[in-house]
């Protein structure tokens, strides 16, 4: 019974088997329910696997497929919600074949009348062996209302829970039986397919009906009647035919046998296998399961394998690459280090010279907005600290192209898109271009927690700065020497002495030249320093931005559509699983 949840279990089904004389069952029959417990657990599995897919397939597969799917379901439900302990055997195939004397010669009774009009037999009979009241809801179910119930007694006592439906004519002129009889094909249990020599290769009951039962050789008995009509060497040839055009179709392990219901030729046979069937109980559910595995072999073909749902890697790194501003980050990078690497490394008299000017300003005109104008100006020329006066093109925010990411994942997935039916592939599209949201914000998320734009001050900067700042130091010092010797000469004071350098060339002009030359110098050597040290930079911002950029690939975090793909990657497990 199929739980209204969507699951079966193996509760679903109660393996009885008929008592013995004392109530008991047997100990054949306890050895066979036992060992029949593992194939029971495969049908319901087979089962379930239809509620998934029908669950999974909805706006994924083809409405057809889909309905065929959600039918079955509820053909599993009601077949076993209706009776746990019988078995519906149904004698379908064609004019003449001899359906009804067959069916009369199993059970030992006449209740189906033979005739020679078309069509023979005009609506189903239901015999039913054992509790007539008891098949009563299932006989409802299959709409069969001509109903006969007979003892298990005699010949027959092997087959209580048997119903043997005699059908209409596959073949028959009116259109109505032949909705009857594919109705009751498809609702049986166990399919006994009688033909005659004169029509067991007909093409009606092998393209219209055996051809779609490549799954269900377990549950289908082929019968030869009036086998006797046929010489000993024509019945070896006709059956060697009718078994070649089973195996075309599939169905190369369904069982074949010669019957004849006038001399009695395979019909304890027939009542062995439909005595062997009632008292395992497992030809509802295997039954059950061929469909379902027909029906997953059909979504199966409609569905790529489970291995292919993926989005390739390298995709995702270009498509990245492309709607990221990378170049732009990479030249305001380099930018900003060559920006941050002049001003920390200018002449420290310099920025000493612009800061006291600043102060002065302050001081002498207050805080007015003309002087707030001029202040700012100097304090933009001589900042110390550049980080705390970046513009927004030295800092331009990380920009991530939408657009160009939903292009991106939409062609990442049309090698899927191709092989789907049309539903999944509509809906795995829209879950692409969904994604480029998400995923463009889970990316700027990570650029921003991650990337270094600014750089780290450098050593060498403090460096340059110091050589610079002991260069001007000097050229000060000689300043102030030469001016102490201007005015002690002005005051008449005892003269400075000026030590000479070189010849007549005293150490003030050495100092001054000197140091102003050096830190120009130095200045200057720095600037190629300063280039090298962007390009640097640059480049490791570029490998900062490659391992966010493949961390998420990797990830292939991609919300909506990573919850699609696993969705159609589910169903093609599903369909694949067992299908062979």
């Amino acid at each position: 019974m199929i739980h209204r949840q969507g699951s079966y279990s193996d509760s679903a089904i109660d393996h009885k088997v008929a008592p013995n004389c004392e109530g008991e069952p047997t100990a054949q029959q306890s050895s066979t329910n036992a060992a029949s417990g593992k194939g029971h657990t495969q049908q319901l599995q087979a089962l379930q696997d239809i509620v998934d897919l029908a669950e999974l397939g909805a706006g994924r597969l083809d409405n057809t497929l889909l309905d065929q799917l959600r039918n079955l379901e509820q053909r599993a439900a009601q077949r076993l919600s209706r009776s746990r302990e019988h078995v519906v055997i149904a004698l379908a195939g064609g004019t003449g074949s001899g359906k009804s004397s067959l069916l009369n010669a199993i059970i030992g009774t006449n209740v189906s009348s033979p005739g020679v009009k078309r069509p023979t037999t005009d609506h189903a009979i239901g015999v039913s062996i054992g509790s007539g009241e008891d098949a009563a809801p299932l006989l409802d179910w299959l709409q069969v209302f001509e109903r006969h119930c007979l003892e298990a007694e005699g010949q027959l006592s092997g087959m209580a829970g048997a119903v043997i439906l005699d059908l209409p004519d596959i073949d028959s002129v009116v259109a109505a039986h032949w909705d009857s009889a594919e109705r009751l094909i498809e609702r049986c249990d166990l399919l006994i397919w009688v033909v005659d020599p004169l029509k067991y290769a007909h093409a009606i009951g092998h393209q219209r009906y055996l051809a779609n039962l490549a799954h269900h050789a377990e549950v289908l008995v082929v019968t030869l009647n009036h086998a006797d009509r046929l010489a000993q060497g024509d019945r070896a040839d006709c059956i060697n035919h009718l078994q070649q055009l089973l195996a075309e179709h599939g169905l190369d392990k369904a069982r074949s046998l010669p019957a004849s219901a006038n001399t009695g030729e395979g019909v304890d046979l027939l009542r062995q296998i439909i005595a062997e069937e009632v008292r395992e109980r497992r030809a509802p559910v295997e039954r059950l399961r061929a469909d379902s595995q027909a029906l997953k072999q059909q979504v199966g073909q409609s569905v790529p394998d489970p291995g292919v749902f993926s989005i390739d890697t390298h995709e995702l790194l270009e498509m990245q690459h492309e709607a990221l501003n990378e170049r732009d980050l990479l030249q305001a990078a380099a930018a900003l280090y060559r920006r941050m690497a002049i001003q920390s490394t200018a002449s420290p008299l310099k920025r000493m010279v612009f800061w006291g000017a600043k102060k002065l300003w302050r001081g002498v005109f207050g805080n007015g907005q003309e002087g707030n104008k001029l202040a700012s100006k100097a304090s933009d020329k001589t900042a110390t600290n550049t980080s705390d006066h970046l513009t927004s093109a030295d800092r331009p925010p990380i920009k991530i192209s939408e657009q160009r990411l939903r292009y991106g994942l939409v062609d990442a997935v049309d090698h899927l898109v191709q092989r789907l039916p049309a539903p999944a592939a509509h809906r795995l599209r829209e879950a692409a271009a969904q994604s480029a949201k998400p995923f463009a914000a889970g990316l700027r998320q990570q650029l921003e927690e991650s990337l270094l734009i600014e750089p780290r001050r450098r050593w060498w900067w403090r460096s340059v700065a110091l050589l610079r700042g002991v260069g001007e130091l000097a050229a000060l010092a000689g300043i102030a020497w030469l001016m102490l010797r201007s005015l002690a000469d002005w005051l008449v004071l005892p003269p400075v002495p000026v030590p000479m350098f070189v010849g007549e060339l005293g150490w003030p002009p050495v100092l001054i030249f000197g140091g102003i030359s050096a830190s120009i110098l130095i200045g200057l050597a720095a600037r190629p320093a300063a280039s090298v040290g962007a390009r640097r930079h640059s480049a490791l911002l570029r490998r900062q931005i490659s391992r966010v950029v493949e961390s998420q690939a990797a990830e292939k975090n991609l919300g909506s559509l990573s919850g699609e793909l696993d969705k159609i990657r589910q169903l093609s497990l599903r369909a694949c699983r067992g299908a062979n």
